[in-house]
């Protein structure tokens, strides 16, 4: 009886030749059946692979191929052996075969499938490749035993990883700490992760202290499981004293600091004194010793009468420290202001009120330092008739005053004509600058004053949709929060916006619908990765990218079918 081409394909005693002739017959169906034929020649089943990735994993002859030659998946074509491990079901035996291959980006999709191995994963822990060795340092279901390969033999990159974000083994943590490294860059890098990492025991934070290096011991001195004993080792480093890390240091209890403050060492008690959680009472015994006084003073938790107290003092670093501390209340910033000593820092403080703000920038005003003078410029508390002398006389300062954004808009109109790009650029930065002058602006022959009017969310929509035209601005309306629809629409048509325009509040619905398309439909792997993870992206776009050809993207598409949201 006369066998159709189907029932040809699909009979088991049908011979390799036959069936290398039916792999090319036209019928879909046939090919398939090709296939998953046990007696399909090697050559072939590899041509339609690519084709029909599931019926080739299930051809019963796979396994055999492997086991008569260990080689067989390396020597699969890149882009056939690429689709056929971008599958969500591969099996073990093909998995373990890729792990073997000499290409890194095939042992990259290896390592990120789900299905892969431990013993695979283990294997490739030991190339030297980062990209390879942070995929495998991520999985979920990454073991102790590799995580102790990948902290011996990974990359920098990879045990910076380790040593930055590992909670579960304190070996790893051990290893890394312990692990040779000659270059001495590299190891500071990976004990300075270490000593971050709220998982590495304090033995092992004990142990990178006696390497006495200033950057590893200030990521300890940040920590919050300090025993009292660290603290104290670390308040007598001059080091960490004179940048004031352990003050800054909020996890250090008021009963530690209370037990530390009687202690014998002049170094400790003067962390204490300018520590917050220091209690109030103890700062009020600690003015009494003179060398406390200006490490109180700078204490943000003093109290008001304490620093009032201090400042009657009139000693200089005392009144600095108090100048600089950013609790300081006017009623006590209007006293150092009357010693004239700290007048840079009282205009400084977010305290200081208008009346002091006012005598203090006079004389600031006066000052013979040019970095000062620029400082009183800007200031939006600088008396109006020292800007305008200034405008006319110190031309030097005009860049600095066309800054001030309590400048009147008379004066703006003549900064905006300057010669000075710089000085324009300045006025078109200025929040206060008005409508009109913007506008002029908008057709300055600087690019970057006309990018500044770009961004400036005070500039009008008629001046926006001027400046939409000319393309090296393109990129700062896309970010001016206050773009209209209209440049908004503009940009669309054009290329290189879709991600700025998609994050933009004044985008359309059926604009954002019509970028989240584009970005599902695109060539770019990343682009339709990012609108699976979208949170505005379509059921009907998620369907259908669940069914991408890119594994990854085909998993983040499903995981965001499932949420509750969607």
């Amino acid at each position: 009886m006369h066998q159709t081409p189907l029932e040809q394909a699909i009979d088991v005693t049908a011979p390799p030749e036959l069936l290398g002739q039916l792999a090319v017959n036209d019928d879909v169906a046939v090919r398939k059946a090709v296939t998953i034929n046990p007696n399909t020649s090697t050559d072939v089943l590899i041509s339609l692979a690519d084709e029909f990735p599931n019926a080739f994993f299930s051809n019963p002859v796979l396994s055999l191929l492997i086991l008569e030659n260990p080689n067989f998946v390396v020597e699969i074509p890149y882009w056939t052996l690429i689709n056929l491990l971008r599958q969500p079901n591969v099996p073990d035996f093909f998995l373990s075969g890729a792990a073997m291959h000499s290409n890194p980006e095939v042992l990259r999709v290896v390592a990120k499938h789900y299905q892969t191995p431990l013993s695979a994963l283990e294997m490739m822990a030991r190339c030297k490749d980062s990209n390879l060795g942070m995929i495998i340092a991520q999985r979920q279901d990454v073991t102790e035993q590799i995580l102790l390969i990948l902290a011996e033999h990974g990359t920098i990159a990879v045990r910076l990883y380790l040593a930055k974000y590992h909670k579960s083994y304190s070996s790893i943590l051990e290893t890394l700490a312990l692990a040779p490294e000659p270059n001495w860059s590299f190891r500071q890098q990976i004990h300075y992760k270490l000593a971050k990492n709220s998982s590495t025991p304090l033995e092992i934070i004990k142990n990178l202290l006696k390497e006495n290096d200033k950057k590893v011991k200030l990521a300890i001195a940040a920590r919050a499981d300090l025993a009292i004993d660290l603290i104290i080792e670390l308040a007598l480093d001059y080091r960490l004293h004179m940048m004031n890390s352990l003050a800054q240091n909020t996890y250090i209890s008021a009963s530690v600091l209370r037990r530390l403050a009687n202690h014998g060492t002049l170094r400790v008690r003067q962390m204490v004194a300018r520590h917050p959680n220091t209690p109030q009472a103890v700062l009020v015994n600690a003015v009494s010793e003179p060398e406390l006084c200006r490490f109180v003073a700078a204490n943000p938790s003093a109290g008001e009468n304490l620093l009032y107290q201090l400042a009657q003092n009139n000693q200089h670093e005392v009144l600095e420290a108090i100048a600089a501390n950013p609790s300081t209340p006017a009623s006590v910033l209007k006293h150092i202001a009357e010693t004239r000593a700290h007048d840079l820092l009282v205009a400084q403080h977010p305290n200081a009120n208008r009346e002091i703000l006012q005598q203090v920038l006079w004389r600031l005003a006066m000052d013979e330092r040019l970095s000062v003078r620029k400082y009183a410029a800007k200031h939006p508390h600088t008396p109006i008739d020292i800007l305008r002398m200034w405008m006319r006389k110190e031309p030097q300062l005009r860049v600095w005053i066309a800054q001030n954004p309590s400048l009147p808009v008379d004066m703006l109109e003549v900064l905006a004509h300057d010669v000075s790009p710089n000085v324009r650029l300045s006025v078109a930065c200025n929040p206060s600058t008005p409508h009109y002058v913007l506008e002029k602006l908008s057709f300055d022959a600087e690019v970057e004053v006309r990018r500044a009017v770009a961004s400036n969310i005070k500039t009008p929509d008629n001046a926006l949709e001027i400046l939409v035209k000319d393309w090296q601005c393109c990129t700062f309306l896309a970010q001016n929060k206050n773009a209209p629809a209209k440049v908004l629409e503009y940009l669309a048509g054009l290329t290189g916006f879709n991600w700025l325009l998609l994050a933009h509040p004044n985008t359309s619905v059926e604009m954002r619908q019509t970028l989240m398309t584009a970005f599902a439909k695109s060539y770019i792997e990343s682009d339709r990765l990012y609108a699976t993870q979208h949170p505005d992206t379509p059921v009907e776009i998620l369907t259908e990218l669940s069914k991408d050809k890119n594994l990854e993207i085909r998993i983040a598409a499903l995981q965001a079918l499932k949420k509750p949201n969607t």
